[in-house]
């Protein structure tokens, strides 16, 4: 809640959506992030599938 607050606070946007991105570009954005190398020191590995669930969730503003 306090990170929520502070990104009110500081008028960040709450979703990509409100950046510009696009749900069009997920596969695109997914393939990028799965073949990105500095992805291989996330302690938990992400392919395509849950990399395209994170942007949607992003882009929605679905927090889980």
């Amino acid at each position: 809640a306090w990170v929520l607050d502070l990104r009110k606070e500081l008028s960040i946007p709450h979703t990509l959506a409100e950046l510009g991105v696009e749900k069009d570009r997920v596969d695109e954005l997914a393939t990028m992030a799965t073949a990105d190398p500095s992805g291989g020191t996330n302690p938990i590995p992400l392919d395509d599938a849950a990399h395209r669930d994170l942007y949607l969730s992003a882009i929605d503003g679905t927090l889980t």
